[in-house]
């Protein structure tokens, strides 16, 4: 497990992407050593493993913004630790160290709110609701039909170019063009950009916004996302379907309950991992977009279900060792008694 593990994480850097840096290959390597760090500290708790843990929380949300789900899930591990552990010893460690992460991400937000005027960690999450309002219609449902009208007049051009066009954010996008390296500039993200222009129609990302939220509280939404959770099952990504990563789960949360009820423990290993697992695929349900990129935004699930696998495998072999050593001791019971 740990072999394929490695060997996974490490192997995204080959890869050639978009002329620049992969960030999901930074961001699998940080996934497979945070549950590392965990697992270490559930075999033998010390501090200093609990302190880098909660401040490596930091690092992930810096290299993906999607590990914001992250915060909710440790959280959820750590009270669950401390409420069956008693274990009071690192309590106040834990606990002061998680606090310090989020007030390192609030203080990211507040200097993000300065330098760009966007209180949050990052613009995509907006980028990608409106794209998925576009996609699943409910902006048909707005009272702004000049809104509606202009979406409908130059989707034809495609959602991103729709996106970007209505946020009107121009002169911002000429400047980044302009001082982006001059041997990248000319890839075709980033002539895609500069060659979008400037609307006179008053929209901006501020304005906007709450239209998006608007639709996104309408029926037509509500079913565009859930059926986003039903066609997953059918997607095929790499070498796996949407289908066997929920078999994958649904099987991993009858062990974790059998193996509560009967050992009366939790396994926090296979916890942390099914929790993580089901927080990345959430975001993508809610925040994704189901366009070409969804190989990509999907990659950091596989170090997951690579975990999950390798670790019903084991609970099947152990099944099966215990049934085989109870088959041998019935024998030898039999043959002891036949000779009495």
């Amino acid at each position: 497990m740990n072999v394929l593990t490695v060997l996974y994480a490490c192997f995204p850097p080959l890869l050639f992407y978009n002329y620049a840096l992969f960030p999901e290959a930074i961001f699998i390597a940080s996934l497979v050593f945070t549950l590392y760090l965990f697992s270490g500290f559930v075999q033998t708790p010390t501090t200093g493993k609990a302190i880098a843990l909660n401040m490596f929380l930091f690092f992930m949300v810096m290299v993906k913004p999607v590990s914001l789900v992250f915060y909710g899930v440790i959280a959820f591990v750590w009270v669950l630790w401390f409420w069956t552990n008693r274990d009071a010893k690192h309590l106040k460690p834990v606990a002061i160290s998680f606090l310090a992460s989020v007030l390192l991400l609030a203080g990211y937000c507040g200097l993000n709110n300065i330098q760009n005027g966007y209180p949050g960690l990052t613009t995509i999450s907006h980028d990608n609701t409106f794209i998925n309002v576009i996609f699943s219609g409910a902006y048909r449902e707005l009272p702004d039909k000049d809104f509606i009208t202009t979406i409908d007049t130059v989707i034809h051009k495609g959602h991103y170019y729709t996106v970007f066009y209505l946020n009107n954010d121009h002169d911002r996008y000429q400047k980044g063009f302009a001082d982006y390296p001059l041997e990248y500039r000319h890839q075709h993200d980033m002539w895609g950009i500069y060659i979008i222009p400037p609307n006179e129609l008053g929209y901006t990302t501020e304005n906007i916004r709450p239209y998006l939220k608007t639709a996104a509280r309408t029926t037509t939404y509500a079913r565009y996302i859930l059926k986003k959770v039903f066609d997953f099952a059918s997607f095929r990504f790499f070498f796996i379907t949407g289908l066997t990563v929920y078999i994958l789960i649904l099987l991993d949360m009858v062990l974790i309950l059998r193996n509560t009820i009967k050992f009366k423990t939790i396994d926090y290993a296979r916890a942390l991992n099914l929790l993580m697992l089901l927080g990345l695929l959430l975001a993508f349900f809610v925040g994704g977009v189901n366009d070409g990129t969804r190989n990509r935004v999907l990659l950091p699930i596989i170090p997951f279900v690579m975990v999950q696998g390798t670790l019903l495998v084991d609970s099947l072999v152990l099944a099966m060792q215990k049934t085989l050593v109870q088959s041998r001791m019935q024998k030898h019971s039999k043959y002891d008694e036949k000779w009495k």
